[in-house]
């Protein structure tokens, strides 16, 4: 097969080429191969031998169409083997492009191939057989171990097991954003996750939505359609839950301790931890610090113990009412944590609640 290669170069030709060409020579040169439809650039600069290949200094060539395959291959210790397309021009619509293109839908795909012998593969390309996604994938082929997946609708999908992590520098603001431009009756945003057959959606809704049950404009909504409901968590020894509104104002709270805390002035907490009690034999109590039920055991005694599961911060407010029969009560003593409920001896069914609110 021949072959016309037109190069303006500097060169500098090793014995496997017939003709010794001056510097900065523009030449047509003609060569002759038995092998595949391939040029090779595969002679290391310097090297006295050249097999299968043209030894060049920096070549610069004119434009030109090679049918088959180019490849570039030299083992270059200590340095760098390189492919560039540039143009050198500052004027408008000036630009370098490297272009990949495939026969049509029924082919395969263009790509791009990143490769370290013999442990990794990476690609980039556009993937025929997924209506044409931008893909890049773990692996020397698209569809095969994808980590991302661009559709042409702008649809994004982050495919594989494992976190994603969007890092930055120290005391940057990282910000990973949904933006709809748009305020219509049906516009709004969604971060939505699915396991199995549950899913989660983080909903922000436009000014203009009209308002759906909880699908509220100028709303955030988040929900959960899984049996097991919606979990939120402070997981550190000190976190605090909060919900605030008007702006910062906080309005209602659960602390570490289970306390649950109500506006920013008087702090009003209910508690919710798991009282204990000492009300005669078999007594009974249900409930928690700030809300339970204490049945009598079966002695006529005048006073009942209740222990607080926690430790309010100050001395709780309580009441004491009858839930059965008809309980005089003659003195409450609270603390922090308990209280004790002085009344007159009455039958052994005799059940009464307490309710306690704390600052």
């Amino acid at each position: 097969m021949r072959r016309l290669i037109t190069l303006l170069a500097f060169l500098a030709w090793p014995a496997c080429v017939a003709a010794q060409l001056a510097p900065g020579a523009f030449t047509t040169l003609t060569t002759t191969s038995t092998s595949a439809d391939s040029l090779h650039v595969g002679c290391a600069v310097g090297s006295s031998t050249c097999t299968g290949g043209i030894k060049a200094g920096p070549i610069v060539a004119t434009t030109g169409t090679f049918s088959g395959d180019v490849s570039s291959s030299s083992s270059n210790s200590g340095a760098t083997n390189s492919i560039s397309i540039a143009n050198t021009s500052n004027t408008a619509s000036s630009r370098a492009r490297f272009l990949a293109t495939v026969g049509g839908t029924s082919s395969s795909d263009p790509l791009i191939t990143f490769s370290v012998s013999g442990a990794t593969d990476w690609s980039a390309g556009i993937d025929n057989s997924d209506s044409d996604s931008f893909v890049i994938a773990a692996s020397n082929a698209l569809g095969t171990s994808n980590v991302l997946a661009l559709t042409t609708a702008g649809v994004a999908t982050l495919s594989g097991i494992g976190a994603h992590t969007i890092t930055g520098g120290t005391n940057n603001v990282q910000s990973l954003g949904l933006v709809n431009t748009t305020s219509g009756t049906a516009a709004f945003t969604r971060v939505a996750g699915t396991a199995g057959s549950t899913g989660s959606a983080l909903d922000t809704f436009s000014q203009g939505y009209t308002t759906s049950n909880s699908a509220i404009a100028s709303s955030t909504r988040l929900l959960s359609d899984g049996s097991g409901g919606l979990t939120l968590i402070a997981s550190n020894g000190s976190g605090i839950i909060r919900f605030e509104t008007g702006g910062e104002n906080l309005r209602w709270g659960v602390n570490a301790a289970g306390d649950f805390t109500f506006g920013t002035s008087s702090n009003l907490a209910m508690s919710n931890g798991t009282p204990t009690s000492s009300c005669g034999g078999s007594s009974t109590i249900a409930g928690t610090d700030y809300a339970l039920k204490q049945t009598k055991g079966s002695n006529n005694v005048s006073n009942c113990t209740v222990t607080f599961g926690h430790t309010w911060s100050n001395i709780p407010v309580c009441t004491v009412s009858s839930a059965t029969g008809n309980i005089a009560v003659t003195h409450l003593q609270i603390t922090t944590g308990g209280i004790i409920v002085n009344f007159a001896a009455t039958a052994s069914v005799d059940v009464f609640q307490i309710v306690c609110l704390g600052y």
